[in-house]
């Protein structure tokens, strides 16, 4: 039973792998919410949320790559998660996400470079939130 489910996941994640690389995200989604039906894996989260980058379904994106990103850590899904959060103006959390991971990896060029516009964004946010506030005394 559980190697039936796992070969219908693979074979459903392989379709859903062909889609995405010709660029037909809404058809690869589908493929990919039935892998995951059969099995979870990070893999099958992980493109799913940059299927929905691509579609411009951002929120349903941060699901399925904090999902992925709990299953495994790696930098690419991290570093897409802090973009798409910064993308919905989720500035506080995403600055959260990059100072964690640019502690880790503290002389990865790319972390420390998004970790300083996650910075100037939320200072940025601040600085018209506060302006914003003045204005309505």
């Amino acid at each position: 039973m559980i190697g039936e489910r796992y070969e219908k996941s693979k074979l459903l994640f392989e379709k859903g792998k062909t889609a995405y690389q010709e660029q037909r995200y809404s058809e690869a989604l589908k493929f990919f919410e039935g892998s995951l039906d059969e099995a979870v894996h990070y893999k099958t989260l992980e493109l799913m949320g940059y299927c929905c980058v691509e579609i411009k379904q951002m929120q349903k994106a941060i699901v399925f790559l904090a999902a992925a990103s709990c299953l495994n850590p790696s930098i690419k899904i991290k570093k897409t998660l802090v973009e798409v959060l910064c993308g919905v103006g989720e500035y506080f959390i995403a600055e959260t996400l990059i100072n964690q991971l640019a502690s880790k990896e503290p002389n990865h060029q790319a972390i420390l470079s998004l970790q300083q516009q996650v910075k100037a964004q939320v200072e940025n946010f601040t600085r018209v939130e506060i302006m914003t506030k003045g204005n309505e005394d």
